[in-house]
């Protein structure tokens, strides 16, 4: 299975690159946790994240441009070295090949359903901008 197609490279990096001086930009949020109060009968709701518009657009490019790869065993690919590396480190980001963006942003994506705050969390450590930026370099 061909993770990336070469010749579709730089339109797909282009479109994450655009997003480094919106996820550098001072201030920049990617959302918030929402706490949902207990019902009155008791029935207790986990928080979940509410991504603000420029974690929702960068989201939506990475969608758009087909860095999520279908039936990718993101799970096994996360415990390698390569995937622990890029998983837990934004500056280990910055030697990945466009196939290890694809990879990477698959096992953020496909955690998040499992693990909420996943996506949050790699706004917050700096992975999204990471990624942005080594799209950037690799155009």
């Amino acid at each position: 299975m061909a993770i990336v197609d070469p010749s579709a490279d730089r339109p797909r990096l282009a479109a994450l690159a655009a997003f480094v001086p919106v996820l550098a930009a001072p201030g920049f949020s990617f959302g918030r946790w929402e706490q949902v109060p207990t019902d009155a009968d008791g029935t207790m709701h986990l928080p979940y994240v509410e991504l603000g518009p420029d974690a929702r657009a960068f989201l939506d490019a990475v969608g758009a441009n087909s860095w999520v790869v279908p039936g990718f065993d993101w799970n096994a690919w996360a415990v390698t070295d390569l995937g622990q590396a890029l998983t837990t480190d934004p500056r280990a980001v910055a030697t990945a090949s466009p196939a290890d963006i694809a990879r990477l942003l698959t096992a953020l994506v496909r955690a998040d359903r499992f693990y909420e705050g996943t996506l949050a969390n790699a706004f917050e450590t700096g992975m999204m901008l990471a990624i942005a930026e080594r799209c950037a370099a690799l155009l």
